[in-house]
């Protein structure tokens, strides 16, 4: 049986990063590219620096998997290394793709956030996107929460679709 995959892939995760800077630049944030296996980007607000690991998902239109992503414990330890070795705040970016829905959300929060008020799984810890799930991380002041429609949606999913199934 050939399933469609729907865990982003590099062309998707490129995009991702650049709603996460256009997210992050709107609110007054400084911010750059690093070439870093264990983080993505660094942020800079009033004296306070910031190492974001960006994480993409894709699902498509009539897809049946569960809406939820699992932030790997494992990449919240590498990204925890790299941002105390240069003391900056660790934090996680998730932006997901809902083409049912035609929304793109990015979540964004600090790993300490995310260890201590996101549900822990087998590997790290899940984010969920059923509506009620999206709308508690809307009113939790420590998720930033942003969400596109239409013309950004087509461009994340003709990205995504350019892998082979």
């Amino acid at each position: 049986m050939n399933t469609p995959q729907t865990h982003a892939p590099d062309n998707v995760g490129s995009f991702a990063e650049s709603k996460v800077i256009e997210a992050l630049r709107e609110i007054g944030y400084e911010v750059r590219t690093i070439d870093q296996a264990d983080a993505d980007l660094i942020a800079q607000l009033d004296g306070k620096s910031c190492a974001i690991s960006v994480q993409a998902r894709h699902f498509r239109k009539g897809s049946i998997e569960s809406k939820m992503l699992v932030i790997e414990e494992a990449r919240l330890d590498r990204l925890c290394t790299y941002a105390s070795q240069s003391r900056l705040i660790p934090m996680i970016a998730c932006v997901v793709c809902l083409s049912d829905e035609e929304r793109l959300h990015l979540f964004l929060a600090s790993v300490e956030h995310v260890r201590t008020h996101f549900k822990k799984v087998k590997f790290g810890y899940s984010l969920y996107f059923s509506e009620a799930r999206i709308r508690q991380h809307i009113d939790d002041r420590d998720v930033l929460h942003k969400c596109w429609h239409d013309a950004n949606l087509e461009r994340f999913a003709k990205r995504a679709n350019q892998i082979k199934d």
